[in-house]
């Protein structure tokens, strides 16, 4: 029964959807206690989002949605590259307590709204896509009490460790696609009604806010819901394309504000692309009923269960859709998928996605199949004549069957929350087992704060801890002062974020404090000048300042406004060797000048000579790859420039730019659609649509299709083209000759997928592949030079295997590239290969390679090849 369905005005009805929305409540709330009441979570990432929440209301406070920050590594552009929702929706619950909430508080409030409101749309969904109310109140219970996995969703990723922004756009885009099915009741209704779809469209445009799964999500989601929608009449095709296409280009409007601008800077992007499942562990989980990690058998079954009851459902068309994109959305969590249809040659963006994170895309769908399934029973009862045997066998059978569906039920729900912790909250302390912490963390925010006040120049404080320890994260709310992690510091995807604690990485980021806990210390003979329970601070020489000169000449700042964003230092006495390095991360937004003249800056490495980074560089691509180990600031960077010779240098930051007068102009044009939906205007915007839909059939339907065919064959075809020259490319032309244990697939090598010779190394220890016709080159007297490449391991081999590879072209044609020695020990570089990483083996077991024993980890990992052929 859909909302739109004349039974959702029976007084029993509307009654046990009540009950089914209050019991998502009450359960919620229950798990989330004292979240509820203004007690903030500690764990993991809840300091991060605090944080951030804080850094952005500093920049509401200078009038600017987004804006540069120097109080996190060297600086980063806050409110632009990551998700705004969750910081806006912070700072607007922060600001209308009017004093009465503390900014924890607020957070509270919000994760705990978040996260039962989450629950609620779950059960809001399964009823808009014609669910009953047993159905919906188990698929909203089941998905509250999902224990969950990393980077798979549920208790453990979303509330212990924090990571709750992507649950949200998951949500609202099964909410979005929901209420168009909805409103066209499975394709029996025809109308293309603006203020029909403007609700779709506005949850889109807060999905693409929340985060960018939203962006993959409407693209498989779309196509399915108006082919499965469409083909069912009087709708049609033609009018349920132009209805999902509208919902989305206005929603895609009203977001396009934020999203331009991070399309347009994306290079500045990092790149956290992760191959996950393999076909044969999904099939192998699926056998033991788990469609995710830590999901109970009796939640697996009912999952079954639920999808043929939906495909079989009469007039259930929204059901059937639901079956449709759960199981797409699942699909591409599969290695194989991937590497199958090449991804990578329809979007570059694909190379940076986690694919395991499409398991929380289709957990909506999978456990409103898991309601439907546990109330299957209910669909007995009503059978035969009143008061007849079988009508009194069917209801007897419903109940029993329901009786024991729901004792299952309870007895999954119980094991999650017993056995894996769900609905544990850590509101009183950071850390499990240092309950000191806290106050010492306190007193020391206090402590900072003075020395912040009564400085005499800019300095940051680092802290260190566990690198995946973030319970620091937010100091910077207490004291006011820049922050430097010594560590990992998530909640943003900036490039250039340095972890590395080196003298002169500190020295560059003119750190004056370094706070620890633990037994580590800095580095050198330095002073320890204030202990806060179980953290000590050590105070070092702020060496630096906001910008240096390499080579002759001097540097004088001049001016140091991040709030206003410029920078301006004068140099004298330089000369064309000189070099001006601006202490500030480089971001396109920031524009260098001499007196009036625009220089072109370039990025300069913090720690060691690398080449430097133009911007140009970095647009073209050739910065996405980086060593797999944490960043040490020795990639570039910083701002610089050289050759200017003397004068007066200002770095200024663009607040505003072409690409944001181009957001704000589409932002416009969405809300005055949105507003023509709502008024009488808005029958134009009507009658327009449906007179498109009428003739949006037959052959412009196949114009269509064939045009949308051709742009991706484009895109196969030109993936092909530049391949073509590979090694992984001849393996597509069938140019290989022998092999053993290799085959053609994608990987993560240095912190991007990629293509890649897979080398599935066998008990023989070896693989190998020859490439016929390989012209070998000689050198001037004659000499055969060897054939370069390099070759690569995933990077979660580092530190788990190590293998040397090289290129053998000896004996003559046919080149023949073959896995060399393994063992233990630093990574061996071949002579001849240009560069190397770790690398290891694919399975758990123990085999013996050419040179010695080899000790498997616990995930796939591959070799890869991008050797030029």
């Amino acid at each position: 029964m859909s909302a739109n369905e004349p039974q959702a005005a029976d007084p029993r009805g509307r009654r046990a959807w009540a009950l089914a929305y209050a019991a998502a409540l009450l359960f919620a709330a229950w798990l989330m206690w004292p979240t509820p009441l203004g007690e903030m979570p500690l764990s993991a990432d809840h300091p991060v989002h605090l944080a951030r929440g804080w850094l952005l209301l500093e920049q509401l406070s200078h009038g600017h949605l987004a804006g540069w920050t120097p109080r996190w590594y060297f600086g980063f552009p806050v409110g632009e590259l990551y998700p705004p929702i969750g910081d806006l929706l912070l700072a607007a619950i922060y600001t209308l307590g009017l004093g009465a909430l503390r900014l924890d508080q607020a957070y509270a409030l919000l994760f705990s709204g978040v996260f039962i409101g989450q629950g609620l749309l779950v059960v809001h969904v399964a009823r808009l896509l014609g669910a009953g109310p047993l159905a919906a109140a188990i698929a909203g219970v089941l998905y509250l009490a999902d224990p969950g996995s990393v980077r798979e969703g549920g208790w453990r990723y979303g509330v212990f460790y924090g990571v709750w922004l992507q649950p949200v756009a998951v949500a609202l885009v099964w909410w979005g696609f929901a209420r168009l099915a909805a409103s066209w009741r499975g394709g029996q209704a025809t109308a293309l009604r603006t203020r029909s779809l403007a609700p779709s469209a506005l949850i889109f445009a807060l999905a693409l806010l929340s985060h960018p799964i939203a962006v993959p999500m409407l693209g498989i989601g779309a196509p399915l819901l108006a082919l499965i929608i469409g083909l069912k009449r009087p709708l049609g095709a033609g009018r349920a394309l132009v209805g999902v296409g509208a919902a989305l280009a206005v929603g895609g409007l009203l977001a396009a504000w934020w999203v331009l601008p991070l399309y347009t800077h994306r290079h500045w992007m990092s790149s956290y692309g992760e191959i996950y499942g393999t076909l044969a562990g999904t099939f192998d989980a699926l056998a033991q009923g788990q469609w995710a990690r830590k999901m109970s058998p009796f939640t697996g079954v009912a999952i079954g269960l639920g999808l043929i009851v939906a495909l079989a459902a009469r007039r259930g068309r929204s059901l059937q859709f639901m079956v449709a994109f759960a199981l797409a959305l699942y699909l591409m969590h599969i290695g194989e998928i991937f590497s199958l249809l090449r991804l990578d040659w329809l979007s570059e963006g694909l190379l940076s996605l986690q694919f395991q994170r499409f398991v929380i895309c289709a957990k909506p769908g999978l456990f409103i199949a898991a309601g439907l399934g546990a109330a299957l029973p209910l669909a007995l009862r009503g059978r035969g004549r009143v008061g007849s045997p079988l009508r009194w066998s069917c209801t007897g059978l419903a109940i029993a069957g329901t009786a024991t569906s729901l004792f299952l039920l309870a007895t999954a729900v119980s094991e999650a929350i017993l056995k894996h912790g769900v609905g544990d909250l850590r509101t009183e302390q950071r850390r499990a087992k240092d309950p000191a912490f806290d106050d010492g963390l306190a007193a020391l925010g206090r402590w900072t704060q003075r020395q912040w006040a009564e400085r005499e120049g800019f300095f940051r404080v680092a802290y260190k801890a566990g690198r995946h320890d973030h319970s620091f994260i937010d100091a910077t709310v207490r004291s006011g002062a820049p922050f430097f992690k010594i560590g990992f510091t998530p909640g943003e995807v900036f490039v250039h974020k340095p972890e590395a604690a080196s003298p002169q990485m500190l020295d560059r980021l003119r750190v004056r404090y370094i706070a620890s806990v633990g037994e580590w210390r800095p580095q050198g003979s330095l002073e320890q000048v204030a202990s806060f329970g179980p953290i000590r601070v050590w105070e070092r020489p702020v060496v630096h300042e906001a910008a240096a000169l390499e080579g002759p000449g001097t540097l004088t700042v001049l001016e140091e406004d991040y709030a206003r964003g410029v920078l301006r230092v004068r140099v004298e006495g330089a000369d064309a060797s000189s070099r001006v390095v601006f202490h500030v991360a480089g971001y396109p937004r920031w524009q260098l000048l001499l007196g009036d003249e625009e220089l072109e800056w370039f990025e300069v490495p913090a720690v060691g000579d690398a080449p430097p980074a133009t911007q140009a560089a970095r647009r073209a691509r050739r910065y996405r790859e980086g060593s797999p180990m944490p960043p040490d600031g020795s990639e570039p960077m910083l701002i610089a420039t050289e050759g200017g010779g003397d004068g007066e240098y200002t770095l200024r930051y663009r607040y505003w730019l072409p690409v944001d007068s181009a957001g704000a102009i589409c932002f416009g044009i969405g809300a005055l659609l949105l507003g023509l939906s709502w008024r009488r205007a808005g029958g134009r915007v009507d009658r327009a649509l449906e007179a498109i839909g009428r003739r949006l059939t037959g052959r412009w339907l196949v114009v269509l299709a064939l045009t949308c065919g051709l742009a991706l064959a484009g895109r196969y075809v030109e993936g092909y083209r530049q391949e073509s020259t590979s090694a992984v490319g001849w393996f597509y032309a069938r140019r290989v000759g022998e092999g053993e244990a290799v085959e053609p697939g994608v990987m993560k090598m240095s912190r991007l997928l990629g293509p890649a010779v897979m080398m599935r190394v066998f008990r023989s220890g070896y693989a190998w592949v020859t490439f016929p016709g390989v012209a070998v080159r000689t050198g001037e007297e004659g000499e055969r030079l060897p054939i370069t490449g390099w070759y690569a391991g995933s990077d979660g081999s580092i530190n788990r295997g190590l293998a040397a590879s090289e290129i053998d072209d000896e004996g003559g044609d046919p080149a023949r590239w073959e896995r060399g020695a393994v063992g233990g020990g630093a990574a061996a570089a071949p002579a001849r290969a240009t560069r190397q990483t770790a690398a290891g083996d694919p399975d758990r077991s123990r085999a013996r390679g050419p040179g010695g024993p080899v000790d498997r980890a616990h995930q796939p990992r591959r070799e890869g090849d991008r050797l030029r052929l």
